[in-house]
């Protein structure tokens, strides 16, 4: 890559920074700090893990949640605000982009059967 195209993308990270900052503030808290709070290190230095959970066992996951959650007086579940959840990889919410992170907000739920007549809900997107 040469000096002109360097200074370029230099260039073009500070605009986007700019714009990105001219926006007005979102409500909510930032996810990173709260991460970080709870992890007690930069969420962005540690290695994504994901496990896809069947969707027969949903259910099941959802009682471990909830069993977990009751143990633990101090546990919150969080969401994440914006639709930005729904168009990228968690580690690239995390500030894996170079952007800002997004915000927390609600977890999102969704219906599952757990028998011929009966559902339940359990977190389709969560912390």
């Amino acid at each position: 890559m040469d000096e002109r195209m360097r200074a370029f993308l230099n260039d073009f990270t500070v605009l986007s920074r700019l714009a990105h900052e001219s926006l007005e503030p979102a409500d909510g808290e930032l996810t990173v700090p709260v991460l970080t709070a709870h992890l007690g290190v930069a969420p962005a230095t540690l290695p994504v893990v994901t496990e896809s959970i069947a969707q027969h066992r949903l259910a099941d996951a959802g009682q471990l949640l909830d069993h977990l959650m009751a143990a633990d007086r101090g546990a919150r579940l969080l969401g994440l605000a914006g639709q930005e959840r729904h168009h990228m990889e968690f580690s690239d919410l995390l500030g894996g982009t170079g952007m800002p992170a997004g915000r927390i907000g609600e977890p999102d739920y969704e219906t599952v059967s757990i028998g011929p007549d009966e559902e339940t809900r359990v977190v389709s997107c969560g912390l």
